[in-house]
Protein backbone atom coordinates (compact mmCIF):
# COMPACT_ATOMS: atom_id res chain seq x y z
CA UNK A 1 0.00 0.00 0.00
CA UNK A 2 1.48 3.35 -1.07
CA UNK A 3 0.81 6.60 0.72
CA UNK A 4 1.49 9.90 -1.04
CA UNK A 5 1.75 11.92 2.12
CA UNK A 6 1.36 11.92 5.87
CA UNK A 7 -2.36 12.49 6.24
CA UNK A 8 -3.41 13.78 9.63
CA UNK A 9 -6.75 15.22 10.59
CA UNK A 10 -5.32 18.14 12.52
CA UNK A 11 -2.16 20.14 13.09
CA UNK A 12 -1.13 19.24 16.62
CA UNK A 13 1.06 21.44 18.82
CA UNK A 14 2.73 19.63 21.69
CA UNK A 15 3.26 21.75 24.79
CA UNK A 16 5.24 20.78 27.88
CA UNK A 17 5.63 23.73 30.21
CA UNK A 18 8.26 23.05 32.87
CA UNK A 19 6.56 20.35 34.83
CA UNK A 20 3.01 21.50 34.16
CA UNK A 21 0.52 18.86 33.04
CA UNK A 22 0.83 17.92 29.39
CA UNK A 23 -1.85 19.29 27.13
CA UNK A 24 -2.50 19.27 23.42
CA UNK A 25 -3.82 22.11 21.29
CA UNK A 26 -5.16 21.50 17.83
CA UNK A 27 -5.70 23.66 14.80
CA UNK A 28 -8.21 22.34 12.29
CA UNK A 29 -10.56 23.87 9.76
CA UNK A 30 -12.84 24.74 12.71
CA UNK A 31 -10.08 27.03 14.05
CA UNK A 32 -9.50 28.62 10.64
CA UNK A 33 -7.24 26.22 8.76
CA UNK A 34 -8.12 26.06 5.07
CA UNK A 35 -8.45 22.27 5.27
CA UNK A 36 -7.72 19.65 7.92
CA UNK A 37 -5.64 17.17 5.90
CA UNK A 38 -2.08 18.42 6.36
CA UNK A 39 0.70 17.45 3.93
CA UNK A 40 3.60 19.78 4.74
CA UNK A 41 5.06 22.10 7.38
CA UNK A 42 7.65 24.87 7.40
CA UNK A 43 8.77 27.30 10.07
CA UNK A 44 10.42 30.27 8.36
CA UNK A 45 13.10 32.61 9.69
CA UNK A 46 10.46 35.20 10.62
CA UNK A 47 8.84 32.69 12.97
CA UNK A 48 5.76 31.99 10.84
CA UNK A 49 4.50 28.43 10.59
CA UNK A 50 3.46 27.51 7.05
CA UNK A 51 0.99 24.65 6.79
CA UNK A 52 0.25 22.99 3.44
CA UNK A 53 -3.03 21.12 3.18
CA UNK A 54 -5.13 19.22 0.70
CA UNK A 55 -6.86 22.50 -0.14
CA UNK A 56 -4.80 25.62 0.47
CA UNK A 57 -1.74 27.10 2.15
CA UNK A 58 -1.87 28.63 5.63
CA UNK A 59 0.47 31.03 7.46
CA UNK A 60 0.12 30.89 11.24
CA UNK A 61 1.69 33.49 13.55
CA UNK A 62 0.56 31.87 16.79
CA UNK A 63 -2.64 33.91 16.90
CA UNK A 64 -4.11 34.24 13.43
CA UNK A 65 -4.18 32.18 10.25
CA UNK A 66 -3.73 33.79 6.85
CA UNK A 67 -5.03 31.58 4.05
CA UNK A 68 -3.75 31.39 0.49
CA UNK A 69 -6.00 29.62 -2.00
CA UNK A 70 -6.18 28.96 -5.70
CA UNK A 71 -7.97 31.58 -7.80
CA UNK A 72 -8.05 30.88 -11.51
CA UNK A 73 -8.71 34.55 -12.29
CA UNK A 74 -5.71 35.75 -10.27
CA UNK A 75 -2.21 34.90 -11.54
CA UNK A 76 -0.84 35.91 -8.12
CA UNK A 77 -2.61 33.03 -6.41
CA UNK A 78 -1.61 29.40 -6.00
CA UNK A 79 -1.48 27.29 -9.14
CA UNK A 80 -3.10 24.42 -7.23
CA UNK A 81 -4.64 23.92 -3.79
CA UNK A 82 -2.85 20.70 -2.80
CA UNK A 83 0.42 21.75 -1.11
CA UNK A 84 2.81 18.81 -0.92
CA UNK A 85 6.15 20.53 -0.26
CA UNK A 86 7.51 23.73 1.32
CA UNK A 87 11.04 25.14 1.47
CA UNK A 88 12.67 28.43 2.44
CA UNK A 89 15.80 29.67 0.64
CA UNK A 90 18.60 31.91 1.91
CA UNK A 91 16.77 35.03 0.76
CA UNK A 92 13.67 34.13 2.77
CA UNK A 93 11.54 33.21 -0.22
CA UNK A 94 9.04 30.42 0.40
CA UNK A 95 8.93 27.78 -2.35
CA UNK A 96 5.64 25.94 -2.66
CA UNK A 97 5.27 22.58 -4.42
CA UNK A 98 1.76 21.66 -5.49
CA UNK A 99 -0.12 19.06 -7.49
CA UNK A 100 0.08 21.43 -10.45
CA UNK A 101 3.48 23.05 -10.50
CA UNK A 102 5.75 25.33 -8.51
CA UNK A 103 5.01 28.62 -6.73
CA UNK A 104 7.13 31.10 -4.76
CA UNK A 105 6.17 33.63 -2.07
CA UNK A 106 8.15 36.88 -1.73
CA UNK A 107 7.98 38.38 1.78
CA UNK A 108 8.94 41.85 0.58
CA UNK A 109 6.09 41.84 -1.95
CA UNK A 110 3.66 39.72 0.10
CA UNK A 111 2.79 37.98 -3.16
CA UNK A 112 2.75 34.50 -4.61
CA UNK A 113 4.17 34.00 -8.09
CA UNK A 114 3.44 30.99 -10.25
CA UNK A 115 6.60 29.53 -11.79
CA UNK A 116 5.84 28.26 -15.27
CA UNK A 117 7.49 24.91 -15.92
CA UNK A 118 7.85 23.56 -19.47
CA UNK A 119 6.99 20.08 -18.29
CA UNK A 120 4.10 20.98 -16.02
CA UNK A 121 1.70 19.02 -18.22
CA UNK A 122 3.81 15.87 -18.11
CA UNK A 123 4.51 15.90 -14.35
CA UNK A 124 2.41 18.47 -12.53
CA UNK A 125 3.08 17.14 -9.03
CA UNK A 126 6.01 18.49 -7.02
CA UNK A 127 6.70 15.77 -4.45
CA UNK A 128 9.45 17.41 -2.38
CA UNK A 129 11.61 20.54 -2.24
CA UNK A 130 14.94 21.47 -0.67
CA UNK A 131 16.55 24.91 -0.79
CA UNK A 132 20.34 24.63 -0.69
CA UNK A 133 21.97 28.09 -0.39
CA UNK A 134 22.05 28.94 -4.12
CA UNK A 135 19.99 26.07 -5.49
CA UNK A 136 16.48 24.70 -5.32
CA UNK A 137 16.14 20.93 -5.56
CA UNK A 138 12.80 19.91 -7.07
CA UNK A 139 11.71 16.30 -6.60
CA UNK A 140 9.02 14.97 -8.94
CA UNK A 141 7.76 11.66 -10.29
CA UNK A 142 9.85 12.28 -13.41
CA UNK A 143 13.21 12.99 -11.84
CA UNK A 144 15.17 15.44 -9.71
CA UNK A 145 15.92 18.99 -10.87
CA UNK A 146 18.49 21.44 -9.50
CA UNK A 147 17.80 25.10 -10.30
CA UNK A 148 20.02 28.12 -9.59
CA UNK A 149 17.96 30.56 -7.49
CA UNK A 150 20.57 33.21 -6.67
CA UNK A 151 18.67 35.69 -8.87
CA UNK A 152 16.29 38.14 -7.14
CA UNK A 153 14.36 39.28 -10.21
CA UNK A 154 11.36 36.97 -10.67
CA UNK A 155 11.32 37.07 -14.49
CA UNK A 156 14.96 36.01 -14.69
CA UNK A 157 14.44 33.50 -11.89
CA UNK A 158 11.56 31.88 -13.76
CA UNK A 159 13.56 31.68 -17.02
CA UNK A 160 16.41 30.03 -15.14
CA UNK A 161 14.12 27.37 -13.66
CA UNK A 162 12.43 26.84 -17.02
CA UNK A 163 15.78 26.22 -18.65
CA UNK A 164 16.72 23.58 -16.09
CA UNK A 165 13.37 21.78 -16.29
CA UNK A 166 13.35 21.51 -20.08
CA UNK A 167 13.69 17.76 -20.22
CA UNK A 168 14.88 16.02 -23.36
CA UNK A 169 15.32 12.26 -23.11
CA UNK A 170 18.08 12.31 -25.74
CA UNK A 171 20.06 15.13 -24.12
CA UNK A 172 19.56 15.44 -20.37
CA UNK A 173 20.92 18.72 -18.86
CA UNK A 174 23.58 18.40 -16.18
CA UNK A 175 21.21 19.72 -13.51
CA UNK A 176 18.59 17.05 -14.22
CA UNK A 177 18.91 13.64 -12.56
CA UNK A 178 17.00 10.73 -14.04
CA UNK A 179 17.38 6.98 -13.98
CA UNK A 180 19.53 5.35 -16.63
CA UNK A 181 21.42 2.07 -16.93
CA UNK A 182 24.76 3.73 -16.05
CA UNK A 183 26.25 3.01 -12.59
CA UNK A 184 26.37 6.75 -11.75
CA UNK A 185 22.63 7.21 -12.32
CA UNK A 186 20.04 8.00 -9.69
CA UNK A 187 18.21 4.79 -8.74
CA UNK A 188 14.68 5.86 -9.74
CA UNK A 189 12.82 8.86 -11.19
CA UNK A 190 10.11 8.96 -8.51
CA UNK A 191 11.62 11.21 -5.82
CA UNK A 192 10.03 10.66 -2.40
CA UNK A 193 12.21 12.73 -0.05
CA UNK A 194 15.42 14.80 0.08
CA UNK A 195 17.66 15.20 3.13
CA UNK A 196 20.72 17.45 3.39
CA UNK A 197 23.32 15.99 5.75
CA UNK A 198 25.88 18.77 5.32
CA UNK A 199 26.83 21.34 2.67
CA UNK A 200 28.44 18.67 0.49
CA UNK A 201 26.22 15.63 1.09
CA UNK A 202 22.59 15.01 0.18
CA UNK A 203 20.48 11.87 0.46
CA UNK A 204 17.67 11.26 -2.00
CA UNK A 205 14.95 8.73 -1.23
CA UNK A 206 13.14 7.28 -4.23
CA UNK A 207 10.54 4.70 -5.14
CA UNK A 208 13.42 2.26 -5.62
CA UNK A 209 16.42 2.89 -3.43
CA UNK A 210 18.47 5.44 -1.53
CA UNK A 211 20.96 7.76 -3.25
CA UNK A 212 23.94 9.62 -1.84
CA UNK A 213 24.88 12.84 -3.65
CA UNK A 214 28.37 14.11 -2.84
CA UNK A 215 29.88 17.37 -4.05
CA UNK A 216 33.40 16.78 -5.31
CA UNK A 217 36.17 19.04 -3.93
CA UNK A 218 33.73 21.77 -2.98
CA UNK A 219 32.52 22.17 -6.57
CA UNK A 220 29.04 21.65 -8.02
CA UNK A 221 30.15 18.35 -9.58
CA UNK A 222 28.27 15.48 -7.97
CA UNK A 223 29.08 11.83 -7.34
CA UNK A 224 26.01 9.60 -7.00
CA UNK A 225 26.02 6.31 -5.09
CA UNK A 226 22.86 4.21 -4.96
CA UNK A 227 21.84 1.72 -2.25
CA UNK A 228 19.18 -0.95 -2.77
CA UNK A 229 17.52 -3.84 -0.93
CA UNK A 230 20.44 -5.98 -2.04
CA UNK A 231 22.67 -3.69 0.06
CA UNK A 232 20.62 -4.37 3.18
CA UNK A 233 17.66 -1.99 3.03
CA UNK A 234 14.41 -3.68 4.14
CA UNK A 235 12.32 -2.25 1.31
CA UNK A 236 12.86 -0.45 -1.98
CA UNK A 237 10.63 2.55 -1.18
CA UNK A 238 12.36 5.28 0.87
CA UNK A 239 9.74 7.44 2.57
CA UNK A 240 11.58 9.64 5.09
CA UNK A 241 15.14 10.40 6.23
CA UNK A 242 16.62 12.02 9.34
CA UNK A 243 19.92 11.94 11.21
CA UNK A 244 20.91 11.37 14.83
CA UNK A 245 23.57 13.20 16.81
CA UNK A 246 26.15 10.54 15.87
CA UNK A 247 25.70 11.14 12.12
CA UNK A 248 23.74 7.95 11.55
CA UNK A 249 20.85 8.16 9.12
CA UNK A 250 17.45 6.85 10.16
CA UNK A 251 15.27 5.87 7.23
CA UNK A 252 11.56 5.16 7.13
CA UNK A 253 10.56 2.71 4.40
CA UNK A 254 7.48 0.83 3.32
CA UNK A 255 8.62 -2.15 5.37
CA UNK A 256 10.35 -0.99 8.51
CA UNK A 257 12.85 1.50 9.90
CA UNK A 258 16.59 1.43 9.15
CA UNK A 259 19.68 2.79 10.88
CA UNK A 260 22.29 3.54 8.23
CA UNK A 261 25.87 4.14 9.37
CA UNK A 262 27.35 6.74 7.03
CA UNK A 263 30.94 6.09 8.14
CA UNK A 264 30.74 2.44 7.07
CA UNK A 265 27.62 1.36 5.20
CA UNK A 266 26.21 -0.94 7.89
CA UNK A 267 22.43 -1.15 7.94
CA UNK A 268 20.39 -2.29 10.95
CA UNK A 269 16.71 -2.86 10.28
CA UNK A 270 13.75 -2.73 12.68
CA UNK A 271 10.19 -3.85 12.13
CA UNK A 272 6.83 -4.15 13.87
CA UNK A 273 8.21 -6.73 16.30
CA UNK A 274 10.49 -3.96 17.64
CA UNK A 275 7.38 -1.98 18.66
CA UNK A 276 7.18 0.30 15.63
CA UNK A 277 3.79 1.87 14.90
CA UNK A 278 3.63 -0.30 11.78
CA UNK A 279 6.05 -1.56 9.15
CA UNK A 280 4.83 1.10 6.72
CA UNK A 281 6.03 4.69 7.15
CA UNK A 282 4.67 7.80 5.42
CA UNK A 283 6.32 10.08 2.93
CA UNK A 284 8.38 12.92 4.52
CA UNK A 285 6.67 12.40 7.89
CA UNK A 286 9.72 12.86 10.12
CA UNK A 287 10.80 15.36 12.77
CA UNK A 288 13.89 15.75 14.98
CA UNK A 289 13.41 17.54 18.31
CA UNK A 290 16.02 19.78 19.89
CA UNK A 291 16.79 17.07 22.46
CA UNK A 292 17.64 14.58 19.70
CA UNK A 293 14.43 12.58 19.83
CA UNK A 294 13.24 11.37 16.43
CA UNK A 295 9.61 11.09 15.33
CA UNK A 296 8.61 9.00 12.31
CA UNK A 297 4.99 9.03 11.14
CA UNK A 298 3.33 6.04 9.56
CA UNK A 299 -0.03 4.57 8.70
CA UNK A 300 -0.77 3.70 12.33
CA UNK A 301 0.58 6.66 14.25
CA UNK A 302 4.04 7.87 15.22
CA UNK A 303 7.20 6.02 16.28
CA UNK A 304 9.24 8.18 18.70
CA UNK A 305 12.64 7.25 20.13
CA UNK A 306 16.01 8.49 21.32
CA UNK A 307 18.58 6.94 18.96
CA UNK A 308 21.18 6.51 21.72
CA UNK A 309 18.65 4.36 23.56
CA UNK A 310 18.43 1.84 20.71
CA UNK A 311 20.93 -0.89 21.57
CA UNK A 312 21.47 -3.76 19.19
CA UNK A 313 22.19 -7.13 20.77
CA UNK A 314 25.70 -8.49 20.15
CA UNK A 315 24.60 -12.03 21.08
CA UNK A 316 24.48 -14.39 18.13
CA UNK A 317 21.43 -16.62 18.54
CA UNK A 318 21.74 -20.37 18.14
CA UNK A 319 20.25 -21.82 14.98
CA UNK A 320 17.61 -24.43 15.75
CA UNK A 321 15.76 -26.61 13.26
CA UNK A 322 12.13 -26.95 14.28
CA UNK A 323 10.55 -28.84 11.38
CA UNK A 324 11.56 -30.94 8.39
CA UNK A 325 9.64 -31.08 5.11
CA UNK A 326 9.99 -33.15 1.95
CA UNK A 327 8.08 -31.95 -1.10
CA UNK A 328 6.11 -29.55 1.12
CA UNK A 329 4.96 -32.36 3.37
CA UNK A 330 5.99 -32.46 7.01
CA UNK A 331 8.16 -35.46 7.90
CA UNK A 332 6.93 -37.19 11.02
CA UNK A 333 8.97 -38.77 13.82
CA UNK A 334 8.81 -42.55 14.25
CA UNK A 335 6.45 -43.72 16.97
CA UNK A 336 4.60 -46.85 18.01
CA UNK A 337 1.79 -45.86 15.70
CA UNK A 338 4.05 -44.61 12.92
CA UNK A 339 6.93 -46.97 12.17
CA UNK A 340 7.41 -45.51 8.71
CA UNK A 341 8.53 -42.07 9.88
CA UNK A 342 11.93 -41.02 8.48
CA UNK A 343 13.05 -39.39 11.71
CA UNK A 344 14.00 -41.46 14.72
CA UNK A 345 14.07 -38.31 16.87
CA UNK A 346 12.68 -34.78 16.50
CA UNK A 347 14.65 -32.79 13.92
CA UNK A 348 15.95 -30.46 16.65
CA UNK A 349 17.65 -33.48 18.28
CA UNK A 350 18.88 -35.07 15.06
CA UNK A 351 22.61 -34.65 14.36
CA UNK A 352 22.69 -36.49 11.05
CA UNK A 353 20.16 -37.55 8.44
CA UNK A 354 20.76 -39.80 5.45
CA UNK A 355 18.13 -39.79 2.72
CA UNK A 356 18.24 -42.66 0.24
CA UNK A 357 16.96 -42.08 -3.31
CA UNK A 358 14.02 -44.41 -2.80
CA UNK A 359 13.05 -42.40 0.26
CA UNK A 360 13.02 -39.25 -1.87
Amino acid sequence: MIKTGFFIAAFILYLNCLGQPLRFNKITSQEGLSQSEVYSFLKDKHGFMWIGTLDGLNRYDGYRITKFNINNTDSNSLSNGTIRALAEDGSGRIWIGTDNGLNVFFHNKQRIFRVKLPLSNSFPTIQTLLADSNFLWIGTKKGLFKADIKIDDFALLEKNIQRVTELNDTQIPENVFRYSSTPSSISNNYIRTIYRQDKNTFWIGTYNGLNKFERQNGSDSLKITAFYQSDGLPNKMIQSISEDDNNNLWIGTNYGLSKFSTSSPIINNYDFSDRLQNNEFSEQAVFKANNGELFFGGINGVTAFFPNGIKDSSIQPNITLTDFYLFNEKVEVQSRNNRRGLLENPISLTNKLNLKPKKI
